[in-house]
């Protein structure tokens, strides 16, 4: 009998207290922080991501008509999906009130100007180097060997150090539209024999500088052309020369000396002119190949561009790639490594 009134007294105090813990509102903040001061989005659509003053690192995903509690003050509030342009502007959040920001999109392009892809994976730059390399982004450590972050809109730092090979340092621009890439390494990932490798260019192009290569094959082509020309020019008045210096010597009249020695004496100049043009042409080729050979077998200030064995690249083209903010078409490639 009492065993039954306990259970009677039990049961409904239990029941009760279940209720109650399930009922009660839950507030995404701690505790000891309680804030009044809420961001309520009213838009047409039905899901999407809420990004605080750019920090993509903490993103909200909200459905319509949810609230989000923010502190106090100015904030730039950014509306991320796959099916729009990202949306940002900045907004006076007044204290312990709901305030209520609406954006009616009426605009889906096809391939949206959208951080969707950054949101999702968490980054949009990735970093690679040789082992036991510490990464530097804007001055903080970000990594060694390998390092995956979100980069935000602008020019950033990146600064590489190894104990050994030494550092590497560059100035990229990013943003978070699209996915970025980073690979150098201290090592010469050289393609080339090296006998190959002495060719105007070559060492260019057996460290991948290809740009640098380019430059330096079309400056020879140019200077050897010029070599070219000269040489004709100069087997053309050499041949002037010998024909006015034979006629000046056979001239049967006064009149006629005096006008083959002048034909003499310009052909004479213009071998002379002709001459000093090629050796100066030379002695640039010379000077062009001598700096490039020795320039492409120093390591650049921004290392080797190259993969290491242990990531694999392929290429393809992002989904985040689409339309600017000004309309003009973003082409876009994303390195998707195993």
């Amino acid at each position: 009998m009492f065993h039954r009134f306990l259970l009677i007294i039990i049961i409904p105090f239990i029941f009760l207290m279940l209720l109650w813990g399930y009922s009660s509102p839950v507030k995404a903040q701690p505790p000891d922080e309680v804030s009044e001061t809420w961001l309520k989005v009213r838009t047409n659509l039905d899901q999407f991501y809420v990004i605080i003053d750019n920090d993509f690192s903490q993103p909200y995903l909200l459905w319509n008509n949810d609230s989000l509690a923010v502190s106090p003050g100015e904030h730039e509030v950014t509306l991320v999906w796959k099916e729009i342009n990202d949306y940002s502007s900045s907004y006076e959040f007044e204290e312990n009130k709901t305030n209520l920001v609406q954006v009616r999109f009426g605009n889906f392009p096809i391939q949206p100007y959208s951080s969707y892809r950054t949101v999702l994976d968490g980054y949009n730059l990735r970093i690679i180097t040789d082992e036991r390399s510490t990464i530097y982004y804007d001055g903080e450590v970000v990594g060694v060997g390998q390092a995956e972050l979100i980069s935000e809109d602008g020019k950033h730092t990146i600064f590489i150090e190894h104990p050994e090979f030494g550092s590497l340092q560059q100035t990229i621009e990013t943003n978070t539209y699209r996915k970025f890439r980073y690979a150098r390494f201290n090592e010469d990932p050289s393609i080339l024999s090296p006998a190959l490798e002495y060719l105007p260019g070559g060492a260019y192009f057996s460290s991948r500088q290809y740009k640098k290569a380019l430059i330096t094959s079309i400056i020879t082509t140019g200077l050897i052309a010029n070599l070219i020309v000269q040489q004709n020019r100069y087997s053309n008045f050499e041949s002037d020369f010998s024909t006015w210096k034979k006629a000046y010597n056979t001239a049967e009249t006064s009149k006629d000396a005096v006008l083959y020695r002048q034909k003499v004496r310009t052909a004479e100049q213009n071998l002379k002119d002709t001459g000093l043009n090629f050796n100066i042409t030379l002695a640039t080729l010379a000077a062009v190949y001598l700096a490039s050979t020795l320039d492409g077998f120093r390591k650049p200030k921004d290392g080797y561009s190259h993969s290491s064995v242990s990531w694999k690249p392929k290429v393809g083209i992002s989904s985040s790639s689409g339309f600017a903010r000004n309309n003009h078409p973003l082409v876009s490639l994303t390195f998707n490594l195993d």
